[in-house]
């Protein structure tokens, strides 16, 4: 017995974590947003069907993201307090902290170094997509790129 736990008790459980595939489409930049044209992949699992990746491009959001960095998206998740955020208000993005959200406006902050915060209006916003990870610039791989 282990910690009061019997050995039948104590079993193998296999998660699959790539139900959705092994490849996370990269569909845009940090510059653009989602697009609908495929600009490559990166090999990892997919946590949904609906995920995507975004390349970083400039500082704008160092130093919590750097150039040449991928942005992993998940669209389907309720974005709560705490969450990093990309936001599409007013045909603008932003990758933000949500410091608080209610039915008139959102309280954000910028990622990138300066973390002021900012009021945004519900009205003016596109989407709001959860930042699920971070790919570091040697862990991405972009395979069958296309222009």
């Amino acid at each position: 017995m282990l910690y009061g736990i019997s050995e039948t008790e104590i079993g193998e459980k296999h998660l699959d974590y790539s139900s959705y595939g092994h490849f996370i489409p990269i569909t845009g930049t940090t510059e653009t947003g989602a697009r609908k044209k495929i600009l490559g992949h990166i090999k990892a699992a997919r946590p949904t069907p609906e995920s995507y990746a975004l390349l970083a491009i400039g500082t704008r959001w160092s130093p919590r993201i750097y150039e040449g960095e991928a942005v992993l998206i998940d669209p389907e998740l309720n974005p709560d307090p705490g969450d990093e955020v990309l936001i599409m208000h007013s045909g603008e993005i932003r990758l933000c902290n949500l410091i608080k959200k209610t039915d008139k406006q959102i309280t954000v902050s910028n990622i990138g170094g300066d973390n002021k915060r900012y009021l945004l209006a519900q009205k003016g916003i596109q989407y709001i997509h959860v930042i699920v990870a971070i790919f570091r610039m040697n862990k991405v791989i972009i395979i069958a790129a296309r222009k």
